[in-house]
């Protein structure tokens, strides 16, 4: 028989490495809502964004921001809820859709990579902390000092007709 332990998990992006431990992974995954945040770098400007603005940086047309910042688009894996309420609300595509969606961006040459998917809360906050035009969608996350909230057409999470759950 087999046994597997995880302990540490060490994670490379952008050049950057994470440690993380297996319990804190699992405490990050276990917290929980049904509205889904926007948020991005503290150092990010904006404080309010729209649906159709993010429509546009989902689907790869909107590649800097206003301070001219690229934009970096950080995604959760497939099944998750955040990726299902991005597809369904932001994308209004499947998957399946999305996916070819981002290699015929790819093909014409639109656009060097499909948008970075990643599998820990923890890990994505992190890295999003320390790319002022990164933006990701994160259920229920915790209040780290380099990120922030945004809210969508003037709504913040959890209040009546925010559009991300």
């Amino acid at each position: 028989m087999r046994r597997f332990c995880l302990c540490m998990a060490f994670v490379f992006l952008g050049g950057l490495a994470f440690r993380i431990s297996a319990p804190e992974l699992r405490a990050q995954e276990q917290q929980g809502t049904s509205d889904i945040a926007v948020v991005v770098s503290a150092d990010n400007p904006i404080s309010d964004i729209s649906l159709a603005t993010l429509h546009k940086i989902v689907l790869g047309d909107m590649t800097s921001w206003k301070n001219h910042a690229s934009v970096v688009l950080l995604l959760r894996p497939e099944g998750t809820p955040e990726r299902e309420t991005v597809m369904r609300v932001v994308a209004q595509m499947t998957n399946a859709q999305f996916k070819q969606h981002w290699m015929g961006k790819m093909f014409r040459g639109e656009a060097s990579g499909e948008p970075l998917t990643i599998e820990s809360k923890g890990l994505m906050l992190e890295y999003l902390g320390g790319r002022e035009g990164g933006i990701a969608f994160i259920e229920a996350p915790k209040m780290f000092p380099h990120i922030k909230v945004v809210t969508v057409n003037g709504l913040k999470p959890g209040e009546s007709k925010y559009p991300l759950r």
